[in-house]
């Protein structure tokens, strides 16, 4: 099974758009884009930001890696 981070956020939350996520979560938009374009691996994240984006996106925190 592929994970998010594999497939990036976007493919995810499909018709969200990085500043909802953002809003939603909490997390900087910059950070956002960094997750989604890759430049920045979503494991890096600190725990209580990846169970954020997880809740937000409807997935297990573990689908994020």
């Amino acid at each position: 099974r592929d994970s998010v981070a594999s497939r990036g956020l976007g493919d995810v939350y499909k018709r969200q758009t990085q500043a909802a996520l953002a809003k939603g979560t909490g997390v900087n938009i910059r950070t956002i884009q960094k997750f989604d374009s890759g430049e920045r691996g979503i494991e890096t994240a600190s725990l209580a930001v990846a169970l954020r984006i997880a809740d937000f996106l409807g997935v297990h925190p573990r689908d994020l890696i």
